[in-house]
């Protein structure tokens, strides 16, 4: 809990920021590429998890990997080294992502499937959430195999399953109950 208010914190200090230069989509951009680079790499985890590793060795490493960034982004790597609190990056861009989808009042939405869907579907999908209400809608489509086949859809606190595993499990479930 302390670490989800420090990185809510960090990621509110560093969008007031980007607003105050005109800078939140390239700053957005950049912490978007740390969030994918740190969930894509599982060395990285563990690189800013391990606390025998000094900050200054982590930031020397995290200023190689994204010697692109923004000087905002760069200047956040530097205060959670300082604080030693690096090992909140991916946490504090994920909030980052979230002020900026308020400020644009977008919805985002993650669309767990067993295939990548096609522009078609994804298009059926928006428009469907369209229709119940939803408006600017940030679609993320994610792949699952283990789903079997439908979809699992996701967005703010709502999961709609229409997976076949979970209706397997269900009959399965059921199935059970009545031996």
């Amino acid at each position: 809990m302390i670490n989800s208010r420090a990185s809510v914190r960090y990621a509110k200090a560093l969008f007031e920021a980007a607003v105050e230069s005109n800078n939140v989509e390239a700053v957005a951009k950049d912490m978007m590429q740390i969030a994918q680079t740190v969930e894509s790499s599982n060395e990285l985890k563990q690189l800013l998890q391990n606390t025998t590793v000094s900050s200054t060795v982590i930031k020397t490493y995290l200023d190689k990997i994204f010697s692109d960034s923004s000087s905002l982004v760069k200047s956040l790597i530097d205060v959670l080294a300082i604080n030693k609190r690096l090992s909140l990056i991916a946490q504090v861009a994920n909030e980052y992502d979230r002020k900026c989808q308020v400020l644009n009042d977008t919805k985002k939405v993650t669309v767990i499937s067993a295939v990548a869907l096609n522009e078609s579907s994804q298009k059926a999908i928006i428009t469907n959430l369209e229709k119940q209400g939803l408006k600017n809608i940030s679609l993320e489509n994610t792949v699952d195999p283990s789903i079997l086949g439908g979809f699992v859809l996701k967005f703010d606190d709502n999961e709609f399953d229409a997976s076949i595993k979970y209706k397997l499990t269900r009959i399965k479930r059921e199935f059970s109950k009545s031996l």
